[in-house]
């Protein structure tokens, strides 16, 4: 969802299976196609702080790969900030910095991955800036976040041997002191509120939790609040956000796509398939 919360970016994948950007608005009926390629997925759409440009992924194992910025109106082209130094580069779009001056975005190779902060001004002269290590190793798929207010990145660790999600402050584009731990048990996809005081996550299978961030006399968080169900409600607990009246928003199921609850496992199915084929 846009800062606002008067836009949704949403990612569609084509007739022929290619992803694409849509954009939905609350004074706008149906949906506008906002970034496509013939060629290659656009996924991840990230909205900066003014709600003007989208940050997204381009992938297609290709030397179009990268990361790419565009105006959300559609004017201008798509503008490539970061490119991936090889295939097996992955790169995962999360978020932009609050002055909007640079794209989060984890970048893995192999068994870990590292956070960081693409700048955005210099691809606007040609050149490709030099990304900010924000966190120098993560697992792979960790997600992470700055606060609204820029003060405090979110964080995934599995350093306390499971994946929970961690605190810190920034300053001057530098974590500052220790990280503190704000989950048990587990916290995925972290979403932050639009005052930066509260923190939403997803904990498995389906339960959307918040915690209260406090910040004196010392940071940490309150105990986990349970806020909704999203298996009750059919939603995709891939695909959710918060709006800034901390309005949960997300994608509902459509029939037959609920999640699987039995598997059935069949033996010795190449003989049976011999029995059937003709003498």
């Amino acid at each position: 969802a846009s800062h606002d919360g008067k836009q949704v970016a949403v990612v569609i994948a084509n007739s022929h299976g290619t992803y694409e950007i849509w954009i939905a608005a609350v004074d706008r009926a149906g949906l506008r196609r906002a970034v496509s390629f013939q060629d290659s997925d656009a996924a991840n759409p990230a909205w900066s702080p003014d709600d003007k440009w989208l940050a997204f992924e381009r992938n297609a194992r290709g030397k179009g790969d990268g990361i790419y910025v565009q105006k959300a109106d559609e004017s201008g082209n798509p503008r490539l900030i970061w490119r991936p130094a090889s295939s097996e580069e992955s790169f995962w779009v999360q978020d932009w910095t609050h002055d909007g001056s640079g794209v989060i975005a984890a970048i893995g190779h192999g068994s870990s991955q590292k956070l960081v902060a693409v700048p955005v001004g210099a691809a606007a002269d040609g050149q490709l800036g030099t990304p900010t290590v924000l966190i120098a190793k993560q697992p792979p798929n960790a997600a992470g976040k700055l606060s609204p207010d820029g003060h405090y990145l979110l964080f995934q660790s599995d350093e306390s041997g499971s994946l929970e999600l961690h605190l810190a402050e920034v300053a001057n584009g530098a974590m500052v002191g220790r990280p503190v731990v704000i989950t048990s048990g587990g916290g995925e996809e972290p979403r932050w509120s639009a005052d930066s005081k509260r923190v939403y996550y997803r904990k498995d299978p389906g339960r959307l939790m918040s915690v209260t961030i406090e910040r004196t006399p010392a940071l940490r968080a309150s105990a986990p609040v349970f806020v909704q169900d999203m298996v009750a409600l059919r939603l995709d607990t891939g695909n959710w956000d918060i709006l800034p009246d901390n309005r949960l928003i997300g994608i509902e199921r459509g029939a037959g796509e609920d999640p699987t609850t039995a598997f059935s496992v069949v033996l010795n199915w190449l003989d049976l398939v011999r029995g059937k084929l003709p003498k």
